[in-house]
C-alpha cells in the first residue's frame, strides 16, 4: 500500500469518526457507499476502519440486528487473512443465533470456500474441509458442503477430485443435492471440454445405483448424464466414443432417446448431425442458489 492509499484510508476513517461523534457530517453515508468502503477496508486488512463501518450501521439498531450485526464483514475480513478458525467461530455463533442472517452468512461461506480452493494452500484447504464438515453436520445444512464439493470437483487438481469423491461417498444428503444439479454441472464441464469429469460423475451415481439393488437409486441421473455424454460425442463426430456409449446404454439398461439413435446412425454413415449439445430435458427447478 502506497502513501496515497494510506492517506485516503485515514481521511475516510476521520470522516466516519466525525459522523459517529455527530460532528460536521449531517447525514448518514449511503448504504452502498458503506458497503463499498467496508470491502475496501477488508482488502486493505484495516480492522479499525472496518469496525468504524460496523459502528455507523449500529446507529440504526433495528436494521443492525436484522443484518446480523454485520458480522459477515468480519467473516470476510478474517477469511482474507486465512484465519479460518476466527471466521468459523463467527459463522457458527451467528448462524445459530439469528435465522434472518443465514443467507448473508452462506454468501460469505461461498466466497470463503471459492477463495481457499482457488489459492491452493494445502494446509488451509484441510482446515477448511474440517470446518465445513463440522458446520454441515451440526446444523444439518448441507449447502456449504455442496459448494465445497463443487469447487473441489471443478478444480484442475487430482487431489481435489479425490477429496470431492470422499465427501460425496461420506454424506448421503450431499448425494441428493449433487443429483439435483448434476446436469447443470455437467453442461458446465462439457462446455469446457472436461469429458472425463462428467464420466467421473456418472461413475459416482452408477456405483450407488449398483449398490442399491432393485431400487436402482439415481438411475435417472445415470440416464441423463449418459445422454449428455452421447450428445457431446455425437456433435464431435467421435464414432468410437458414440459406439461405446450405445453399447453401455444397452448393457446397463440406461436408454438413449430415439433421436439419439438416429443421430448415431448419422455419425456412422457420415451424415450431418443436429447442431446441439444437450438432449432436451423436462424443466427442472433447482432449489439451490449459486
Amino acid at each position: 500500500m502506497n502513501e496515497n492509499d494510506i492517506q485516503l484510508l485515514d481521511t475516510i476513517k476521520k470522516y466516519l469518526q466525525k459522523y459517529l461523534d455527530r460532528q460536521d457530517v449531517p447525514t448518514k453515508p449511503p448504504i452502498k457507499l458503506l458497503d463499498t468502503l467496508a470491502y475496501y477496508f477488508i482488502q486493505s486488512n484495516d480492522l479499525e476502519g472496518l469496525q468504524l463501518i460496523i459502528n455507523v450501521h449500529k446507529l440504526d439498531y433495528k436494521d443492525f440486528v436484522q443484518k446480523g450485526e454485520y458480522k459477515h464483514y468480519l467473516i470476510d475480513y478474517y477469511s482474507t487473512l486465512n484465519q479460518l478458525d476466527k471466521s468459523f467461530d463467527i459463522i457458527n455463533n451467528y448462524f445459530k443465533a439469528n435465522n434472518q442472517v443465514h443467507y448473508m452468512i452462506k454468501l460469505s461461506i461461498k466466497k470463503l470456500i471459492t477463495s481457499v480452493v482457488c489459492n491452493r494452500s494445502e494446509a488451509t484447504l484441510v482446515n477448511l474441509i474440517k470446518h465445513v464438515k463440522t458446520f454441515s453436520t451440526n446444523t444439518k445444512d448441507y449447502y456449504p458442503l455442496l459448494i465445497l464439493w463443487k469447487n473441489l470437483y471443478m478444480s484442475e487438481w487430482h487431489s481435489d477430485h479425490m477429496e470431492a469423491k470422499d465427501l460425496f461417498l461420506l454424506y448421503p444428503p450431499l448425494q441428493v443435492y449433487v443429483s439435483i444439479i448434476c446436469v447443470h454441472i455437467s453442461i458446465e464441464l462439457l462446455n469446457k471440454k472436461k469429458v472425463q469429469a462428467v464420466e467421473g460423475l456418472l461413475e459416482y451415481f452408477l456405483d450407488i445405483k449398483n449398490r442399491s439393488g432393485p431400487e436402482e437409486k439415481y438411475k435417472k441421473q445415470c440416464v441423463l448424464l449418459l445422454r449428455l455424454l452421447f450428445d457431446y460425442q455425437c456433435l464431435s463426430r467421435n464414432l468410437r466414443a458414440c459406439t461405446e456409449i450405445v453399447k453401455t446404454s444397452y448393457e446397463l439398461n440406461l436408454p438413449l432417446t430415439e433421436n439419439q439413435h438416429v443421430q448415431f446412425f448419422n455419425v456412422l454413415l457420415k451424415k450431418p448431425v443436429e447442431k446441439k449439445l444437450i438432449t432436451p430435458l423436462h424443466k427442472t427447478i433447482y432449489p439451490l442458489k449459486f
